[in-house]
């Protein structure tokens, strides 16, 4: 046997695309310890046992992959099958969750908070009091003492551990990031976790399992009411988590919240996937994994995530890219949205564009359509 812990079907509601049917039914094997998956979306069984009954437990899965042969390229594998009992010792190391909710607090001394509500308060806030909240408490973004007053990012991810935080200085009036004002918990905390094993995820992560639930009620409705076309909302890929709070927030206030889950890389390097990525299940690119997704690069990188969107394709439902911050950063655009003088330079994302519509008071509803 090629492995030692454990392991038993997902008991969370939490399901993947079925590699025979392909629909989201198939419910993964996962180790019982930590309730990650053996392999997404391959190693499983589909709940739809009358209409297609696939079903590849793990003992054909590690027959059939021959992880000796593997691990010579992938050292991952190499700890996983020679030394199993080192396994959890390699796992990521968790920041401990009373650390990350004592954040949760003192947004007035957050910048990036007092901003958004400066930015928002005043039009989406009046539709919808307490917008800016909602998404503040829905992303879990944390306040720091470091730089007189910063903002922690989060890395929640979907099995429910903080993987770490990125510490970012903004300056509030302008929702900028100050220079040289960028720091990581884990290293912040560097004494206290003197052997972290930092294993990132994508920011908003976690919202995956709350839009999994809603996705299945919504589609458990839509089979009672007779229609077969199932419901999937779309994961918006940005490049930055302020770009991710900005999206859903103008997304909440458009009434398009549910349709769409923003979430970020933490820069355009966070974007890389490969094919060893979706072999291991602590990598970031598995929360992507059979899911429709969107992807926002900043101006002056879509050339760069065109290329990442092709290598991403063959695990994703479907996969494109906008290219709206190109269009808008061209002299000649056109559009049928309301025609603006913003000028966009390069390294702005979506969420320039944005606060640039909110702070003109133009309509940004044709703007969340126009990729």
């Amino acid at each position: 046997m090629l492995y030692r812990r454990p392991i038993q079907l997902d008991p969370t509601s939490r399901k993947t695309i079925c590699p025979n049917c392909g629909k989201k039914r198939f419910v993964d094997y996962v180790y019982s310890d930590d309730k990650t998956p053996v392999a997404s979306g391959t190693c499983g069984k589909c709940d739809r046992a009358d209409h297609c009954g696939y079903h590849y437990p793990p003992k054909d899965y590690f027959r059939d992959h021959d992880f000796r042969r593997l691990s010579r390229r992938h050292p991952y594998l190499r700890q996983r099958v020679l030394r199993p009992t080192s396994l959890i010792s390699e796992s990521p190391t968790f920041i401990p969750k009373e650390i990350v909710f004592a954040s949760m607090t003192n947004y007035h001394r957050n910048p990036l908070v007092s901003f958004l509500h400066t930015l928002f308060d005043s039009n989406a806030g009046q539709e919808i009091p307490g917008i800016v909240e909602s998404t503040v408490t829905k992303y879990g973004v944390g306040t720091s003492t470091r730089y007189g007053g910063s903002t922690v990012f989060w890395q929640h991810d979907i099995y429910g551990n903080f993987r770490t935080g990125q510490i970012i200085g903004y300056d509030s009036d302008t929702g900028k990031r100050v220079k040289g004002q960028q720091n990581y918990v884990h290293s912040v905390l560097s004494d206290r976790f003197p052997d972290f094993q930092l294993r990132q995820c994508y920011f908003g992560s976690h919202l995956l399992r709350i839009s999994d639930k809603e996705r299945n009620a919504k589609n458990e409705l839509r089979r009672e009411l007779g229609i077969t076309e199932e419901f999937e909302p779309t994961i918006w890929l940005f490049e930055s988590p302020k770009a991710a709070l900005i999206a859903d927030i103008a997304l909440t206030w458009g009434g398009m919240q549910g349709a769409y889950l923003p979430m970020a890389t933490f820069g355009c390097a966070g974007l890389n996937p490969k094919a060893e990525c979706f072999l291991d299940p602590y990598d970031k690119h598995q929360a992507l994994r059979g899911r429709t997704v969107i992807l926002f690069p900043d101006n002056g990188k879509y050339d760069e995530w065109k290329s990442k969107a092709d290598q991403l394709r063959p695990y994703c439902q479907e996969v494109t890219i906008s290219s709206v911050m190109e269009e808008w950063h061209r002299p000649t655009h056109t559009s049928a949205i309301t025609p603006t003088t913003h000028t966009i330079e390069p390294g702005d994302g979506f969420d320039d564009l944005i606060i640039r519509h909110v702070q003109a008071h133009q309509p940004i509803w044709h703007l969340l359509t126009s990729f």
